[in-house]
């Protein structure tokens, strides 16, 4: 670990050598780029699903506070409701 970044040297790495060399083949080359394809659609596909889950909880969460909320209003109407009509019926 010579770099600052806690890295292999690059003759200890590979995948680096052949990336940062030259490929000895298109076929190679191709190869290469479909793999880093796959890579990246399987982290989409995983952050993909990460941000629905969210979206999920979020919109639960949502639907929770706003039902909360309507209870709490139909709460406060009785309440306003119940207080008038005892009011009436003093006088």
């Amino acid at each position: 670990m010579n770099n600052i970044h806690n890295q292999p040297p690059k003759e200890d790495n590979k995948e680096g050598r052949k990336r940062n060399s030259l490929m000895n083949s298109p076929e190679e080359i191709i190869e290469w780029i479909l793999r880093q394809i796959e890579e990246n659609r399987e982290k989409n596909a995983t952050r993909l699903s990460e941000i629905e889950n969210r979206q999920k909880r979020i919109r639960f969460i949502y639907e929770f506070i706003n039902q909360k909320m309507l209870d709490l209003e139909d709460n406060i109407e009785d309440i306003i409701n119940d207080l008038y009509y005892a009011e009436q019926e003093r006088y």
